[in-house]
């Protein structure tokens, strides 16, 4: 057991200041050392320990020791991986020379404190550290406002011009040709609205997470989307579900579909079928120039000149959320074909489903 030196420097006024949101979680392979500091540090941080970092964890800093380390290395940097732009950090307690820590150890741990250990240096550590946390956060937030107001300043401006002017000809002249292309105008804004929205509600946690049939809900979508002539053909064999928040998931399918839709000028067939380690949303349209495809996602990016650009960054975004992989490529049929990867199917209690072809 490492010594750990009692509490000389926190005095009443700063006790209890923490932010209930920020967890602070204890990874460590000794249970005597890892109760030690809890105790010292719950009447000021929100504290819980673990023997495993669970990947929908969503610490703000995160406390190992070594053989807690060796036993979530991998975990940890899953996790911090997937929480990118957001940084995690990790503070590692050894009573090892600092200077020959393994090379690898750094790739998740951001600072170190060797044994023994005084609160009078531990605790402006951790602080350092909640604030690396607080700033990456920040930054995510300001880089998301950023691109709202881009869009609300720039490609609304557009389509509200055409619509003032539009209408001003109409009363002029009394032609309806005016008040059609008004109307044609006020569509996109709408679907810029729609869209921007859906960017900035994009926060989930695991407790919005549930088990979710992605054949079932890819055909309730389809039935709610304005799909026209174009049609939907399921092509899972039997029921296949995944740990998901099934509005997201909606929103996914959604803006695929409208993406298929609305990129082909005649109707199209979007096939939806399974992978080893995912699902795929593919259709038999034009297809997506391989130039483009690197830039598809991209916020802003659309190879229409009346497209909003969103859809896409939604459907990467809402795979970033699951901690899924989605990528662009060519379907057996010269159209584009979307493939969500990373993906673990659960296999759900009540009996599987048909696979006939929808709408």
């Amino acid at each position: 057991m490492w010594t750990l030196m009692p509490n000389q420097s926190c005095t009443p006024d700063e006790a209890n200041q923490f932010d209930v949101g920020e967890e602070v979680l204890l990874c460590f392979g000794h249970e005597n050392n890892r109760q030690m500091l809890a105790r010292e540090l719950q009447p000021d941080y929100h504290v819980s320990t673990a023997d495993s970092i669970p990947s929908e964890s969503e610490f703000a800093l995160c406390i190992v020791d070594e053989p807690g380390l060796e036993q979530c290395h991998e975990e940890l940097q899953a996790v911090r991986t997937a929480s990118e732009p957001i940084i995690r950090p990790c503070l590692l307690v050894t009573s090892s020379d600092v200077q020959r820590i393994a090379p690898s150890v750094w790739e998740v741990v951001d600072d170190v404190i060797t044994t023994p250990i005084s609160m009078a240096e531990l605790r402006p550590r951790i602080e350092s550290l909640l604030r690396l946390y607080r700033l990456s956060v920040d930054y995510g937030e300001r880089r998301q406002l950023e691109q709202v107001a881009s869009i609300l300043s720039h490609d609304l401006r557009n389509p509200l011009s055409v619509a003032q002017g539009n209408l001003e000809f109409a009363r002029e002249d009394g032609d309806d040709e005016y008040l059609k292309r008004t109307a044609r105008a006020l569509e996109r804004i709408e679907d810029l609205l729609g869209d921007v929205l859906t960017l900035v509600r994009q926060d989930y946690s695991a407790s919005d997470f549930d088990l979710v049939s992605v054949d079932t809900l890819a055909r309730e979508t389809w039935d709610d989307f304005d799909s026209g002539e174009s049609k939907l053909v399921v092509d899972i064999d039997g029921q296949c579900s995944v740990r998901a928040n099934r509005s997201a998931l909606m929103e996914l399918f959604t803006n695929l579909f409208r993406n298929a839709k609305d990129h082909n000028e005649r109707p199209v067939t979007v096939t939806i079928g399974v992978l080893a380690d995912g699902f795929y949303v593919a259709d038999d349209g034009n297809g997506i120039p391989e130039a483009k495809r690197e830039r598809i996602f991209e916020s802003g990016f659309s190879t229409q000149s009346d497209g909003t650009g969103l859809g896409l960054s939604i459907v990467e975004q809402v795979a970033d959320a699951h901690d899924w992989t989605v990528s662009v490529t060519e379907s057996d049929t010269g159209g584009a074909r979307f493939e969500v990867t990373d993906v673990f199917f659960e296999q759900p209690d009540s009996e599987s489903a048909g696979t006939d072809g929808g709408s």
